[in-house]
């Protein structure tokens, strides 16, 4: 604070860590968005962390091809590890107060951190803060895809967007993720250390839910139009399917939990899906026409509730192989995590017996 009442407070430092791995056209406009909204903001105390996950293509070039600005650029290189333990090796070696977390898929809002700065300087303890990141969308349906089910599950704030917080209470109603989040950055390295996956590879697992709830033990996330950004999707089918059977995966890791809304869905569902089976296989054609007849009035049911029509058609023709991709995702998540049991009853078995052997 000042002794000023006309002065401005100085903002806290701030360090904007982006992972990148094999994203070398991402880099340059992901970057200049960053220092655009950096710049806007009068943000003078910042960095810009890139960490390249192990990236194949040109990316390291793209990394070396930035012009110089007023920010500085730090670079990190690591071997392939995943999306978590790239970003917290971005906030060990970054020096800001703050850390604003930013995929490299995602642009951000020239006057986001203006939103951001002036916030903070009038509620101090607003201190956590996730983006609102609309989604790029093209005549492509994948690009669309994704939008129903997430105004469905997160209606509560879509609906009518507006400045608020949430807390565990209410947590699996509210939009959230680690593509576009604020945080004081010794918090987020706290959490990193305590990271609670199912899995014994981190690399596959769910690295929003668990890093961020247990934010919302101590600190509101608050969430704001004002400070958003565009989320650019897959291009690719085939990516679309990729990333489809990866997030089945997470889902497993991050909500089949107990304690979440949608361990309490999915397994509230579980019977209804296996009766549903077991009436397609004994009744395929009646199954497939009732099945089609549901997906052809899904755009018209969507629209009624505020998802655009185009939205609506896109889920409904990609949802069946949808439902394929992303089952698959979950079944592996499943025998990761009985694999993960199986090693830690290993291990126990192992240290028991050693402090068996020990005692004689």
């Amino acid at each position: 604070m000042t002794d000023d009442p006309g002065a401005v407070a100085p903002l806290p430092s701030l360090s904007v860590i982006v992972p990148v791995y094999n994203a070398a056209s991402w880099v340059a406009p992901t970057v200049g968005h960053i220092r655009t909204a950096l710049a806007a903001a009068n943000w003078s105390r910042s960095e810009i962390v890139l960490v390249d996950d192990g990236s194949t293509d040109g990316t390291a070039a793209a990394i070396a091809d930035l012009p110089e600005g007023d920010v500085p650029v730090v670079v990190v290189t690591t071997a392939n590890q995943g999306r978590f333990l790239a970003r917290q090796e971005g906030l060990d070696v970054a020096t800001g107060e703050f850390a604003f977390l930013v995929d490299i898929r995602v642009f951000v809002d020239e006057h986001a951190l203006v939103f951001l700065a002036n916030q903070l300087r009038r509620h101090p303890d607003r201190r956590v803060w996730n983006g609102h990141t609309r989604t790029a969308t093209s005549w492509k349906p994948w690009t669309r895809f994704w939008n129903p089910l997430t105004f469905v599950a997160w209606r509560r704030y879509l609906g009518s967007p507006t400045t608020t917080s949430f807390g565990l209470d209410d947590y699996d109603h509210y939009p959230k993720g680690t593509g576009f989040f604020f945080a004081p950055r010794q918090q987020m390295l706290d959490l990193c250390a305590v990271f609670d996956t199912a899995y014994d590879d981190v690399s596959k697992a769910s690295d929003d839910t668990l890093l961020i709830k247990p934010l919302a033990a101590s600190d509101r996330i608050n969430i704001s139009p004002d400070f958003g950004g565009v989320y650019f999707p897959r291009e690719g089918l085939a990516d679309f399917f990729r990333h489809s059977y990866f997030r089945g995966t997470t889902f497993v890791d991050g909500h089949l939990r107990p304690g979440s809304r949608f361990n309490r869905i999915f397994w509230s569902a579980v019977p209804a899906g296996a009766v549903a089976l077991l009436v397609a296989l004994r009744r395929p054609r009646p199954t497939a026409t009732v099945a089609a007849v549901a997906l052809g009035t899904a755009p018209l049911a969507g629209r009624a509730i505020g998802i655009p029509m185009a939205d609506g058609a896109s889920f409904a023709v990609l949802a069946p192989a949808f439902a394929v991709a992303y089952g698959g995702g979950i079944v592996r998540g499943f025998v990761l995590r009985l694999r993960a049991r199986s090693t830690d009853v290993q291990a126990e078995r192992s240290c028991a017996t050693t402090s068996a052997s020990g005692s004689r």
